[in-house]
């Protein structure tokens, strides 16, 4: 059930940001990198960004432990190595995302980059022939952006919930 639950964070993570381009055009072409000169409004995404928090708006259960104790905290339930993800957004408009880099004996390691770009708190990454387009709501102060979507999630019955849910990554400390 682990590793199915490991799996299901990196497919809801991956599949959740990056859309995938898929065209029967012959003259399609993928999308180009973003270049350039970071506007002012762009800088407040500048650094390493941490996972700290996955909420849903149903309780669920994920825990494979026999006992029966549904929550809206995704995060609480998840191990180490799930919990480890961070974006990294670089001022020459490279992003990377790593899931499992950092935690011990973790076995489903992700490492994606592309380029960025953020536009009225909407960041666009553009990775592997792909474009994706994904709204952040930050923090007032801006030490922590915020990601919600709709994803069907299995709990630890087997059972598909579908759900909101937010993924909070907070500033790193430089």
């Amino acid at each position: 059930m682990r590793r199915k639950f490991a799996f299901l964070l990196t497919a809801v993570l991956c599949n959740g940001l990056f859309l995938a381009c898929n065209s029967s055009d012959d003259d399609f072409e993928c999308p180009e990198d973003f270049t350039g000169t970071l506007a002012t409004t762009e800088e407040k995404l500048l650094g390493d960004w941490v996972l700290t928090a996955m909420t849903a708006d149903e309780e669920i259960d994920l825990t494979d432990d026999e006992t029966d104790n549904p929550s809206e905290d995704l995060f609480a339930q998840y191990e180490e190595c799930q919990k480890d993800a961070s974006y990294s957004f670089g001022t020459n408009r490279t992003y990377l995302y790593e899931q499992g880099q950092t935690a011990a004996n973790c076995e489903n390691k992700v490492i994606l980059g592309g380029t960025w770009e953020l536009t009225n708190d909407t960041v666009a990454l553009v990775n592997s022939c792909n474009i994706s387009y994904v709204p952040l709501v930050f923090k007032d102060d801006n030490t922590a952006f915020l990601i919600t979507d709709t994803f069907n999630v299995q709990d630890a019955e087997g059972k598909t919930v579908t759900a909101e849910v937010t993924f909070t990554y907070t500033l790193a400390a430089q």
